[in-house]
């Protein structure tokens, strides 16, 4: 009789938990379909009308997941994308809540409203060397997913695409793909950087030839171009070796050379063949620019066959026009992180993801390590290059300006050098400096400026100066009004940082050419909040253990 009773005892408590259980979860999706209800209704236009919440999911604590079925017929996802910004906004989420709408993989009527409480690609990921491939036929690393999986693609058959606003990491993630392909011991890397060279800089040691005029820009396309028709003389579709490798062909801010304005008709030409015919032959092109739009390719045949986009920050979503297909419901203008893009791969959906970071002294070394094993282009398809390829490190930089001479100075303490880099501004100008600076500014009829506008132009007159010539401690000092400790500080960073250099011991600096000073003082900013944030959690660790 006990086994019995407890028998029907314990059938109905699973059956009573198993009654709850749905009913709660029920409960949960009439709460939040009556709060859907109640915001759609209020919209206008009242695009998402006759839309139900149809399932919940809370386990992600920093992610509300609401399945959405729509109105057969008279809604679509990109109706759930526009409203996306009115839904939080009337639901009163704070401004750092993002978004995301995912299709449902079942019913096409269906898709996912994930409302994301913090961004998952906020935070800064370091590039781990490890994940470079080694050929130029392995996977290739393009960056993380908010959930921080890893983007992964192929390079060969393919040209890419990459539009962005400057200063959101269109030119770090060419660094990311430099040093994957530097990794590889069957790709020749050829590099177009009509402003200067900085990106290329601190890749000079495994960059085969570079290019930074118009007129060497058109014999690198010219060669490529002739590498192109003897290769497909030859064979079928080209596989790359470390005997006869494959060419990729970076070109930052591609508008210089094809821009209607800017480009020549002798580069867009080229361009169209490289694009055109270079996929099979494992030459390949990867042109970025700040605008994706026509102007900026100066020929649609160019752009129409790069398969392979990436959208960085635009800065109209107009701009991704020509990367992204459905550009219109991605909003390209509101990535608000350095780094985060979408990337269409072909005839793939586009993914939201975020490239990884790789600071100048990682770049630096990853250079001088696998420098040493490059390919060589066949003597063969060298000869086909012509003479602009065979001459191509005999034209080198103008010939540097003499030396001034040595000058003794004191270095600060560490305590001092410790002071003059820190999160904030440079150090403050002082009174006598902001006097001068003031008067200099009446001379010309401007306003005086604040001690903080002071300082920035301070610092700014500290990189013209460096980047003039060879130059002292003391003159960098008394040409840019920064303290002594300041400028003290930041020269050995900077030649640590690869963008400054220095002849020898209490020898004049100068800069690298074609490094970007200001980007290495923020690197450098950058890296001192980060061990100070460090040295403040490992205090804070010991105080409570």
């Amino acid at each position: 009789m006990t086994y019995t009773l407890g028998g029907l005892w314990t059938m109905w408590t699973v059956c009573w938990w198993w009654h709850k259980r749905p009913r709660k979860q029920d409960k949960a999706i009439a709460e939040w379909d009556l709060q859907w209800q109640l915001i759609i209704h209020r919209m206008r236009p009242q695009q998402l009308t006759n839309s139900h919440v149809i399932e919940v999911d809370l386990s992600d604590e920093n992610v509300d997941a609401l399945l959405i079925k729509l109105d057969r017929g008279r809604q679509n996802i990109g109706n759930l994308r526009d409203a996306g910004e009115s839904i939080l906004s009337a639901w009163e989420y704070p401004e750092e809540t993002t978004f995301r709408v995912v299709k449902h993989g079942r019913n096409r009527n269906w898709a996912w409203f994930k409302i994301q409480h913090a961004n998952p690609l906020a935070e800064r990921r370091e590039w781990d060397e490890d994940l470079a491939p080694s050929s130029f036929l392995d996977e290739f690393v393009v960056g993380f997913t908010p959930e921080g999986a890893l983007i992964k693609t192929t390079l060969p058959k393919a040209h890419w695409f990459i539009v962005g606003q400057t200063q959101f990491g269109k030119s770090t993630w060419l660094s990311l793909k430099l040093a994957q392909l530097a990794a590889c011991d069957d790709v020749l890397i050829w590099v177009i950087d009509l402003k200067g060279g900085g990106m290329a800089a601190p890749w000079k040691p495994c960059i085969d030839w570079l290019a930074t005029t118009h007129a060497e820009a058109e014999q690198m396309l010219a060669a490529a171009k002739r590498i192109i028709n003897a290769r497909s003389s030859l064979t079928g579709d080209h596989i790359p070796s470390p005997e006869d490798p494959a060419i990729v062909i970076v070109m930052d801010e591609c508008n210089e050379a094809f821009g209607q304005g800017t480009g020549t008709a002798a580069l867009v030409a080229a361009g169209v063949s490289v694009a055109q015919l270079g996929a099979g032959m494992s030459v390949e092109l990867d042109a970025a620019t700040q605008i994706g739009g026509l102007s900026s390719m100066g020929d649609e045949r160019i752009r129409s066959n790069l398969s392979k986009c990436m959208a960085f920050r635009c800065q109209q979503d107009a701009h991704a026009e020509y990367a992204l297909e459905d550009w219109k419901h991605l909003s390209a203008s509101k990535l608000d992180q350095p780094g985060m893009f979408y990337f269409k791969d072909q005839a793939k959906p586009s993914v939201l993801g975020r490239g990884f970071w790789i600071s100048t002294p990682q770049r630096a070394r990853l250079a001088r390590m696998y420098a040493a094993r490059r390919p060589v282009l066949p003597e063969a398809l060298a000869l086909h290059a012509g003479e602009a390829y065979s001459s191509r490190h005999d034209r080198g930089a103008a010939a540097r300006p003499p030396s001034p001479a040595r000058e003794e100075f004191s270095v600060p303490t560490p305590a001092e050098m410790a002071a003059a880099i820190e999160s904030g501004l440079p150090d403050p100008v002082t009174h006598a400096q902001m006097a001068r600076l003031a008067e200099a500014r009446a001379a010309d009829g401007l306003p005086p400026l604040s001690a903080e506008q002071a300082s920035r132009t301070g610092q700014d007159r500290f990189v013209a100066e460096l980047q003039s010539g060879p130059r002292s401690p003391t003159q960098l000092i008394e040409a840019s009004g920064m303290s002594k400790s300041w400028v003290m500080a930041m020269l050995p960073k900077l030649v640590e940082y690869g963008a400054a250099r220095q002849a020898g011991p209490r020898e004049p600096y100068e800069a690298v050419p074609g490094m970007d000073i200001q980007e290495a003082l923020a690197e450098i900013r950058r890296d001192r909040r980060k061990l100070e944030d460090k040295a403040k959690t490992k205090v804070k660790d010991l105080v409570t253990s």
